[in-house]
């Protein structure tokens, strides 16, 4: 009987590798190996460093196309990462030279560093520059980078704005040249911003916005960034307004075997008030607090009211007293109108009292008779005037 065995897989092949040491050359000079080789990465734009390790003791005497950052060195074994340009230099790839006590018993052995991934901005548009400005690196090494920024069209004063990013930080800009000053240079949470103030030109004198031949802004950047900044001609633009949720969707007609649907609850109301507590039963007015009442709240009935609490003897008294005033008035009256005209008996009889008396005669006895005919004749020309 058979039995059956597993067999092992294969071995996985080595993957392929990310760079190759080209153009390896060794030369002996005065008790010194050295040597010299070409570093090329398969995928540049994809790798941001290149780590190359020795098993003997070495030192680099010089690097074209890349700078040092990390160096490690111990027995019989030595290291060295180089950072990579965003570029790729002329020649292809890494030029690097070194010295060496012995001649190297080992081949190179190299390692690579993946780029970052970081979220690229969001791509420029037509609104962001109308000047139509394209940003390009001419060259790249190890140290720095030369840039040229091209401009169909010029507008003075105009302010160019140069935001990196990808964790990509400027140090230094020099050999600015094409009509352009640096006013800002700053450094923000994911790299570098640069401000260029455009300065008036022979062709752009007189005028605000000139459309002649282009302009070209050569500078120089160090260290050397890896991802083109995004270009803008003019202040950032506000955040745009937050977007309304959607709105809900329309509710299915009812089919005609579904019920219909239950009709809305009606709105909650505060429990009702308590019944006002009971008064005692009022007693019955008497009618001289009804009419006193009755009195007051109408003014037009107070006369009346007054007169009817009057009694019999009241008016009688009242008219007694209206005729006493009308009669007293008549004589008062008699008695100013015929007061200075008193009637011819009268005056006659005055007249003869005075004669007597001038006479000699019994002045007082005359008098006498004269003022009782005379009282007694004015009685009755009073009455006889009555």
């Amino acid at each position: 009987m058979l039995s059956a065995s597993r067999v092992a897989p294969p071995p996985q092949p080595p993957p392929p590798p990310c760079a190759v040491a080209d153009e390896w050359r060794t030369w002996s000079s005065e008790e010194q190996v050295h040597f010299s080789m070409l570093v090329r990465l398969l995928d540049w734009e994809q790798t941001a460093a290149v780590t190359l390790r020795f098993r003997d003791e070495v030192e680099l005497s010089q690097v074209l196309g890349a700078t040092v950052s990390d160096y490690a060195s111990a027995a019989s074994l030595s290291s060295f990462t180089l950072p990579l340009p965003p570029v790729q230099p002329n020649g292809g790839g890494v030029q690097v030279l070194g010295t060496a006590s012995s001649p190297l018993r080992h081949a190179v052995e190299l390692s690579c560093a993946a780029v970052a991934r970081h979220p690229p901005p969001s791509p420029p548009h037509a609104a962001e520059c109308e000047l139509g400005a394209t940003y390009a690196v001419t060259s790249s090494w190890g140290e720095a980078q030369m840039v040229e920024l091209r401009l169909p069209r010029w507008e003075v004063e105009r302010v160019l704005t140069l935001r990196y990013w990808g964790g990509q930080f400027v140090e230094r800009v020099s050999q600015l040249q094409g009509g352009v000053e640096l006013t800002e240079m700053w450094d923000e949470a994911d790299g570098s911003v640069i401000k260029l103030r455009m300065l008036g030109g022979e062709e752009a004198a007189g005028r605000a916005l000139a459309a002649a031949a282009p302009r070209k802004i050569t500078f120089q950047l160090s260290p050397p960034v890896r991802f083109l900044p995004k270009v803008s001609c003019h202040d950032p633009w506000p955040p745009p307004p937050p977007r309304s949720p959607p709105a809900a969707p329309p509710l299915p007609p009812p089919s005609p075997s579904s019920p219909p649907p239950p009709s809305p609850l009606p709105p909650r109301h505060p429990p009702p008030l308590p019944p006002p507590p009971l008064l005692p039963p009022l007693s019955p007015p008497s009618a001289a607090d009804s009419i006193s009442t009755h009195a007051a709240a109408s003014p037009k009935a107070t006369p009346r009211l007054a007169f009817a609490r009057l009694t019999w003897s009241d008016l009688l008294l009242f008219a007694a007293g209206v005729l006493l005033v009308v009669a007293g008035g008549s004589s008062f009256l008699r008695r100013l109108t015929l007061g200075p005209h008193r009637p011819a008996p009268i005056a006659d009889a005055l007249e003869q009292t005075a004669t007597a008396a001038a006479d000699g005669g019994d002045e007082s006895q005359y008098a006498k008779d004269s003022c009782g005919h005379s009282e007694h004749r004015e009685a009755e020309l009073w009455e006889d005037l009555d």
